[in-house]
């Protein structure tokens, strides 16, 4: 009963603040969440879990559990089991922070690698 209204509690945060850049199940099960990232381009979660442990959010990154070790895989693993509320909304809206940093850096990047392919034509 405690572990599914933190679970409860838990999905509504993903809501609010990762509605629009991730999907996920409602685990029936265990104490994670297994969100895949909305992007076009790939996301290496690792890269993306550097830059949140410098804002004291953490997770897993989802590359570690795919046998073939793809490069981005644009998926994570959750534990809502040990966050407060106050912490989980807080987290999350970090966790979304980070993610749109991430990718304008990617958009950045692409950008500026593009220019560089521009001038050498």
């Amino acid at each position: 009963h405690l572990y599914r209204q933190k679970r409860d509690r838990f999905e509504h945060y993903l809501e609010r603040h990762l509605g629009d850049l991730a999907s996920w199940s409602r685990p029936k099960g265990g104490l994670f969440y297994w969100l895949t990232l909305n992007s076009e381009t790939p996301i290496d979660t690792r890269a993306l879990l550097v830059k949140s442990i410098e804002k004291n959010v953490a997770f897993m990154p989802g590359e570690p559990f795919f046998a073939a070790a793809p490069t981005a895989v644009n998926q994570m693993r959750l534990n809502f089991s040990l966050a407060t509320e106050q912490q989980a909304d807080e987290g999350l809206a970090m966790l979304r922070e980070c993610l749109l940093s991430y990718r304008e850096e990617q958009r950045h990047g692409a950008q500026t690698e593009n220019r560089k392919i521009t001038r050498i034509k």
